[in-house]
Formats: C-alpha cells, sequence, structure tokens
C-alpha cells in the first residue's frame, strides 16, 4: 500500500524522533490491530527490500527453530523479528 499506513502517526513520530531518514514501524497485539507503517525515501525502501530478503534467506538457511511455535504462524513470528531488525539499523544508525 502507498499512502498513510495504519500507525503513520507512530511511523511519524518514531521518524522526527530519531531523526530518521525512513523507518518502518510493526505494531502487533493491540486493541487497534495489528499493522505496520513505513515511511522511506525510495532510496530507503530499495535497501529494506533487500534487506528483508537477506534476512529471511540466513534464517530459513539457519534451520533455526521458531521459538512461538504453537502461539504464532512461523512466518509472523519470523517477519516480526525482521521487522525489528530493520527498525534497530534504521533509527539506530548506519
Amino acid at each position: 500500500m502507498i499512502g498513510p499506513g495504519k500507525y503513520d502517526d507512530l511511523a511519524t513520530y518514531v521518524r522526527e524522533t530519531a531523526k530518521a531518514e525512513g523507518v518502518v514501524v510493526l505494531v502487533l497485539g493491540v486493541e487497534k490491530g495489528n499493522g505496520m507503517s513505513a515511511q522511506l525515501p525510495l532510496s530507503l525502501t530499495l535497501y529494506v527490500v533487500a534487506m528483508l530478503r537477506h534476512v529471511a534467506d540466513e534464517i530459513e538457511q539457519s534451520g533455526m527453530k521458531n521459538p512461538l511455535a504453537g502461539y504464532v504462524p512461523a512466518w509472523y513470528a519470523w517477519f516480526i523479528a525482521v521487522c525489528a531488525f530493520v527498525v534497530g539499523y534504521m533509527v539506530g544508525g548506519k
């Protein structure tokens, strides 16, 4: 989706507070409902796509077991981990 996401206000807050060029915010388990918002210039959007693919490949190749198996679908748990990594990288610096 292009345009404001469900948590665009939170993404704006994180981006401005961190003085970041871009952010990806993933929110889970709240009354408002799960969702994500990304605010990225094109250059970072393409980088995030490549990063997510790389991290997903690494996770699959590692044979890591899903610590949340039985609680949430495996893809969901890994997606949470990948988004947390991306947000940490983008907010924490390059």
